[in-house]
């Protein structure tokens, strides 16, 4: 039980520096496909800069969370 209440490195990336680093290095490589959708690594990267501006303009601020 200890590894999971443990504290944790606190890195200064991002969930969105992921896919980032990725479409960087291969931007045409498939992040996703589900059916007949298939979305790339630049097109995932392009998907989260959406969602964090959307958060932002909503009040969300990096490192901060509210639940």
């Amino acid at each position: 039980m200890a590894q999971f209440t443990a504290p944790s490195v606190v890195r200064s990336q991002s969930i969105g520096d992921i896919p980032r680093r990725t479409a960087v290095r291969y931007p045409d490589a498939l992040a996703i496909i589900d059916g007949d959708t298939k979305i790339t690594y630049q097109q995932l990267d392009v998907l989260c800069d959406n969602v964090a501006a959307s958060a932002q303009a909503a009040g969300s601020a990096r490192a901060r969370s509210s639940w």
